[in-house]
């Protein structure tokens, strides 16, 4: 196995999902344990996915109801502001 067909045939990816064949899998990891490029490659991508996981339990994405209610209350704080700079502008005599 060489380092080209490694990365046509995107093995890293399948590699790391646990998605390759025994014997593709045992070929991969003896060329891989042999080959710094592609030793880092595999750590470099493993250490992206860990990270993405991580991230992804950390910031779950509100569903799309919970983002119309946070557009509606910054919109209601942002009227609320501009209503009061003008109540206290005109208390002030400046309109």
């Amino acid at each position: 196995m060489t380092c080209n067909e490694i990365r046509a045939r995107d093995l890293v990816e399948q590699y790391l999902r646990g998605q390759l064949p025994t014997d593709d899998s045992s070929t991969f990891e003896i060329h891989y344990f042999d080959c710094a490029r592609c030793f880092a490659e595999v750590e470099t991508t493993r250490h992206a996915h860990t990270t993405a996981r991580r991230n992804r339990r950390r910031e779950p994405i509100p569903p799309a109801k919970d983002w119309l209610l946070i557009m509606a209350k910054v919109a209601v704080a942002g009227a609320v502001g501009v209503i009061g700079a003008m109540i206290w502008q005109y208390s002030a005599g400046l309109i």
